[in-house]
């Protein structure tokens, strides 16, 4: 076997373990990710009743396909992907710089219970039952009256929502919450 092609062999499983290591640390301790269609999206889109001018965070972004979606579709001041995982965050950043939109849109490498979400008008999840728990104490400090949060199937514990939506595809349920 030549030199070069053990080199790449290994550069290669490296990718491997490192994809493996950053995609079963987001999946432990928030959620899988789960790549949301472009349906799925403007139904997300559409239930979050974006407005002119609208901050939106996606918690758990992913690949930033929401966040990139808004800024395209919608006249909004800014939108903010917190990923906790290096992969998907570069994945975004990668994403956001291509489409041009580096002024509206923004990822950060962050755990989302560390980010101050105050000046949020909409804020998206995805996340299980007890993240979703533990975000509501968080929703309820920071979040002033009004802003819209947007859960994709499933409810934040305890919380009365102010619509359900079911789509006739893809998520089953979409929870819509307003701070009161």
């Amino acid at each position: 076997m030549s030199f070069w092609l053990i080199v790449v062999t290994c550069l290669f499983l490296g990718v491997i373990i490192i994809f493996c290591a950053f995609f079963i640390c987001s999946t432990i301790f928030t959620a899988p990710w789960v790549p949301s269609s472009k349906k799925d999206v403007f139904n997300i889109l559409e239930a979050a009743n974006i407005k002119e001018g609208d901050v939106i965070y996606d918690l758990g972004s992913g690949d930033g396909r929401i966040i990139i979606s808004a800024a395209k579709k919608y006249p909004i001041k800014k939108a903010i992907g917190i990923e906790i995982s290096p992969f998907f965050y570069l994945i975004s950043w990668l994403q956001i710089l291509l489409a041009g939109l580096g002024s509206k849109v923004k990822v950060k490498l962050a755990n989302f219970y560390k980010v101050n979400l105050s000046d949020a008008n909409v804020v998206i999840c995805y996340l299980f039952p007890k993240e979703m728990k533990k975000l509501a104490d968080k929703f309820q400090k920071e979040l002033k009256p009004d802003t819209r949060i947007v859960s994709l199937v499933f409810p934040i514990v305890n919380w009365q929502p102010e619509k359900i939506i079911r789509p006739n595809s893809g998520f089953k349920s979409i929870f819509i919450y307003k701070i009161k």
